[in-house]
């Protein structure tokens, strides 16, 4: 009775955050959509469904000139499309389309942009049986057609941009699937959430190392979503960026012009427990995961340029591991490395300095090699 009753609450609070983000949400006009109308960003939607069904939403900011190539921008943990729209009117997809390129802004499968399935309901607990390598074999492929099949642009490659678990899901869906690198010219791998280090920092340490059962299954960290159903966005995000700052995540001044609307869509759904425990035999087995013989994929059939940005004081991210993975494939090239001193991982799209520094050289190869 006792365990019954201590039980009861954290029961009451996951059904809660379940029918907020499964039913509630999804019906609201999303974040993405919200800011594009907001300032007249021409876009439209673009549905693809994948080979196993799941039907995933797309944003598609195409430019009002002949188009200079296609880019896909791909998001990370928790998030949707809109983490792209971190610097508001001054973010890179907005920057992009002006300047002439198609932009396409992905959505994964079980955020509130890939709660549709041909066959089954988002309430099945069959739904959320997938992890990052789903990601990558299934939803990449599917991400990489639509974008070519629906951009203006005549061209047979993209270029991809990840931040953190997009990064891992686009280099991993390139080993996983080796026909799509003749389809991507490109990859600005973003705070690449590849070889990750031991958490020292206590709430890293609870996020990575924690058992996920412990928080339900098949969804992962659910109260998050109950927080957006009670706490305004204004102590919601106080309080996330509070603990970016104490985990350490975050090293430098926040761009709070963008970041703190997006924050408030974050998280946009669920992150399902099978994808936590991935992320915990990467912690564990480093970089023999993307090896070969022992690994879940071989990152030796990646065959395309990777550029990439990375943040030295990344507490989650070992720079040097996944550099030295990178750099030691045969088939991929290195065009750009660039480790920032004093950058924690998500200051790389949440930080003021991100503005001035990192879009300025993302464009600029954007420009080179598009």
């Amino acid at each position: 009775m006792v365990t019954l009753l201590l039980w009861l609450p954290f029961s009451v609070c996951a059904w809660v955050a379940r029918l907020y983000t499964l039913e509630v949400k999804p019906k609201k006009k999303g974040y993405v959509e919200a800011f594009l109308d907001k300032h007249s960003i021409t876009y439209n939607i673009v549905n693809t469904q994948t080979s196993d069904n799941y039907v995933l939403t797309f944003h598609h900011l195409p430019p009002s000139k002949p188009s200079l190539g296609t880019v896909l921008f791909i998001h990370g943990m928790f998030e949707s499309g809109a983490m792209a729209f971190t610097h508001s009117t001054e973010s890179l997809p907005v920057i992009l389309q002006e300047r002439g390129y198609d932009v396409f802004l992905a959505n994964g499968r079980g955020n509130m942009y890939g709660l549709k399935h041909t066959k089954m309901s988002s309430w099945d607990p069959k739904f959320w049986d997938f992890d990052m390598k789903t990601h990558a074999k299934l939803d990449f492929p599917a991400m990489v057609t639509a974008a070519l099949s629906s951009s203006t642009a005549k061209q047979s490659a993209i270029i991809v941009y990840g931040t953190s678990q997009g990064s891992l899901v686009a280099l991993m869906g390139l080993a996983l699937n080796p026909s799509l690198n003749k389809k991507v010219k490109l990859v600005c791998a973003i705070s690449p959430a590849l070889v990750l280090r031991t958490p020292t920092n206590p709430l890293v340490s609870m996020v990575f190392k924690m058992e996920p059962s412990i928080l339900g299954s098949p969804q992962y960290f659910m109260f998050a979503s109950f927080t957006q159903c009670f706490v305004p966005d204004w102590l919601a995000n106080v309080v996330a960026f509070a603990a970016l700052k104490a985990s350490g995540m975050s090293q430098l001044t926040m761009d709070k012009d963008g970041a703190w609307d997006v924050m408030a869509s974050t998280p946009s759904g669920f992150l399902p427990t099978k994808s936590m425990r991935m992320y915990q035999k990467i912690l564990k087995d480093g970089p023999a995961f993307f090896k070969a013989k022992d690994g879940e994929c071989d990152f030796g059939e990646i065959d395309t340029n990777i550029a990439l940005w990375m943040g030295k004081e990344d507490v989650v991210l070992d720079v040097d591991a996944t550099t030295a993975l990178l750099e030691g494939l045969d088939k991929a090239k290195i065009v750009k490395k660039v480790v920032l001193d004093g950058w924690g991982h998500t200051d790389l799209w949440y930080s003021i300095e991100s503005k001035t520094v990192l879009t300025p050289d993302v464009i600029k190869l954007i420009e080179t090699m598009g």
